[in-house]
């Protein structure tokens, strides 16, 4: 494991397997966690295709299908876009909300979660992210604004709380460039 950094949870992606390999996956198909395993030890490569919402980190998301499946699974992480798409408005702390985040990946339709947004993340894409958080700011307070539906709301409802009580974002880019240090 790589040691948690300023506050945040870091496994390594030997860490990362264990973690999935002991995870109580809501998708009881006798597949599904050879699905995940094999996601984890070939991630796929759609960086590009990732949504600007999610938070950086160690989960990412790619568009999702629109059954709002995740919030039961990991409530404290996961939200819904506008159309119901489901992204990691809050990444891990721990352990079980990784777990409860897989949990939601093995019954999202497209599997859309992401395990290897530590490999990923540079300095430059975190301040993309970061020059797009007031976008995102905004994007969220217009949908709360308009929408009627409770899971969704729910879900943009902490995930601003989330964003507005997020420690100054310098302080998580230090974070991010001390990790990277340590390799």
């Amino acid at each position: 494991m790589i040691e948690s950094v300023s506050g945040l949870y870091a496994p390594g992606r030997s860490e990362i397997i264990e973690v999935a390999e002991r995870a109580n996956l809501a998708n009881h198909h006798p597949d599904s966690r050879s699905w995940l395993l094999d996601k984890l030890r070939r991630p796929p490569t759609d960086w590009d295709s990732r949504t600007f919402y999610t938070v950086p980190g160690i989960v990412w998301t790619v568009p999702s299908d629109t059954y709002m499946t995740g919030r039961p699974n990991a409530p404290d992480n996961i939200a819904y876009d506008n159309y119901g798409r489901e992204f990691v408005f809050r990444q891990p702390a721990d352990e079980s909300e990784l777990a409860a985040i897989m949990s939601a990946d093995s019954e999202e339709v497209f599997a859309c979660y992401r395990f290897d947004g530590l490999e990923r993340w540079t300095l430059s894409a975190l301040d993309a992210w970061q020059g797009t958080s007031d976008i995102v700011l905004g994007w969220l307070r217009y949908l709360l604004g308009i929408k009627k539906e409770s899971e969704i709301r729910d879900g943009l409802r902490a995930y601003e709380s989330y964003l507005t009580g997020l420690a100054p974002l310098s302080s998580l880019r230090c974070a991010v460039r001390e990790l990277f240090a340590r390799g």
